[in-house]
């Protein structure tokens, strides 16, 4: 009999934590606003970080070399200017080398939480990686006061060459699922930007499966949500039912409803709730067995389908106009900013859906209402009750089928970029991952201050471990699930990841090992098969 899953707590443990006053920034941004003020002290910061011998030998040429090389032949005068330009990314980059690697720096995130999570961001970039793309480095994650999960990507005129991951630092001590939800920020673009023209060749047959399955209405969705697509999929071959169980219960954390909305705004950053959660289960579906279906699959459309109900329709692109009272104002508004005349013969709500349709204009209109306070996402939305909105409107039944279609087009097709290999054959959670994972289900249990080492050491991944502690947090057990568990849980894996960080390759400063490694499968279960 399957165990039954409870995604209740551990989904209203991590809304506690979204709901949390933001605290001000502990992060190494100390020379913001001011940073062309102090350009010296932060070349000799960076400096003295260089002359420390504790940063890896990759992450010296890529990333802080090459941009002190940038501060060094240029000034203050010069940085001031960029700020104007650049000011997020640079500060995502001072502050990414000094969390990572100034062994002084004492941030808001435990340095353990740090090495653990780029633990989890290496592993799952090389699971994807190829020999063909050696050399190739992981994303350089950071916790920062941002309020959404971005990704900075190399950028030639700084002088770095690596991807920064930039996270939301309240999730730095979150419940598990947090992290088994942030595991897919990596995936998507950043893994297949590594293989020259696989974003565009799978983009490509995407287009051309919607066409051929008669879902031409709908190819305009995916393709402006195709990398986010694909990055939940990309979780779910890594992950398997942990990466499926987290992105539900994490996007439900973000709803004051605690359940997965049927609509997306135009400035959204990522699509619909309910489209990812049956992306997620359609993924699953394919690489899990019969056996593995009845205990993951089932549950997962159990849950999918709560939230579902009553939803007929999906709403996207949608464009928030506030008071519709207010409307023939904000209109006159525009038009006399943007030296138009209005249309004489259409009402004002169609007036809006012609801006909205246009290319021209539309991007300009949505500026224009943010200059009058309607912003365009849903946290906006649930704080604007009184509001007429126009978008984009799908039946449930054509999102389902569409996606479908994305899903075993995205999973099955071999690419000439990727060698004539699909994502499947690159990486797919099977049942010996099921197997390891339930292995440190059970280490999770074991007090922490036991050597690590001398129980496991090799023939596993840091998916394993978040995966075990996503699935202990949410299994209903004899107690049910218990919201003081989550600690203990969380604290033991952050535990075992930063044990795997030390014999990372591309994390070792010297040849010396933290401790050596076995490759047989009995020094994984050493314990489990002496007992």
């Amino acid at each position: 009999m399957a165990q039954k899953i409870n995604l209740g707590p551990a989904t209203e443990h991590l809304r506690l934590v979204e709901q949390s006053p933001r605290v001000a920034s502990q992060q190494p941004l100390l020379f913001f606003p001011l940073l062309s003020d102090h350009y010296e002290l932060l070349k000799e910061r960076l400096q003295r970080i260089l002359d420390s011998n504790l940063v890896p030998r990759v992450y010296k040429r890529a990333l802080i070399e090459p941009f002190y090389q940038v501060l060094e032949e240029n000034d203050e005068s010069w940085l001031e200017g960029e700020l104007g330009k650049k000011g997020t990314q640079i500060q995502n980059i001072v502050g990414a080398i000094i969390q990572n690697f100034d062994p002084d720096f004492e941030g808001k995130a435990p340095r353990a939480n740090t090495e653990a999570f780029r633990e989890v961001v290496s592993d799952l970039y090389q699971s994807f990686i190829q020999e063909s793309s050696e050399g190739a480095l992981a994303p350089l994650p950071h916790w920062t006061e941002e309020d959404l999960t971005t990704c900075s990507f190399p950028n030639s005129d700084l002088g770095v060459d690596i991807s920064l991951l930039n996270l939301p630092s309240r999730y730095a001590t979150g419940t598990p699922i947090a992290w088994g939800y942030l595991c897919r920020e990596v995936a998507g673009r950043d893994i297949l930007k590594s293989y020259d023209g696989a974003l565009k060749e799978l983009k490509n047959r995407v287009h051309q499966a919607m066409n051929r399955n008669k879902l031409a209405a709908l190819d305009p969705y995916w393709i402006q949500w195709f990398e986010e697509g694909v990055a939940d999929i990309l979780g779910v071959l890594n992950m398997g039912p942990a990466a499926a169980f987290s992105l539900i219960g994490f996007l439900r954390a973000q709803s004051d409803e605690l359940r997965l909305s049927s609509i997306c705004y135009v400035n959204d950053k990522h699509s619909i709730d309910l489209v990812r959660g049956y992306i997620v289960a359609e993924t699953l579906k394919m690489i899990m067995t019969e056996q593995q279906r009845a205990k993951y699959v089932d549950q997962v459309m159990e849950e999918l389908e709560r939230d579902a109900k009553d939803v007929s329709h999906l709403k996207w692109d949608v464009v928030m106009l506030g008071d519709v009272k207010k409307l023939p104002e904000l209109l006159r508004g525009f038009y006399t900013k943007s030296k138009q005349d209005p249309p004489s013969s259409m009402d004002h709500v169609c007036q809006a859906r012609e801006l909205i349709g246009n290319p021209r204009w539309k991007d300009e209109f949505v500026e224009f209402l943010a200059s009058k306070k309607i912003s365009q996402t849903k946290k906006a939305a649930a704080n604007q009750k009184t509001t007429c909105s126009i978008g984009k409107e799908n039946s449930f039944a054509d999102f389902k089928k569409s996606v479908n279609v994305f899903v075993q087009t995205v999973v099955k097709s071999q690419l000439q970029a990727l060698n004539g290999l699909s994502l499947l054959e690159l990486r797919s959670w099977n049942e010996e991952d099921e197997r390891i994972s339930s292995v440190f289900r059970m280490l999770l249990q074991i007090p922490s201050g036991l050597d690590p080492a001398a129980t496991y050491k090799s023939g596993f991944s840091a998916s394993h471990i978040v995966s075990a502690a996503v699935m202990e947090s949410i299994t209903v057990q004899g107690e049910g699930v218990v919201q003081d568990k989550f600690p203990a849980i969380f604290a033991r894996m952050v535990e075992m990841l930063q044990t795997m960080h030390k014999t990372n390759p591309d994390w070792q400063i010297t040849k010396e090992l933290a401790w050596s490694t076995a490759s047989t499968e009995e020094d994984l279960l050493g314990d489990e098969n002496s007992s």
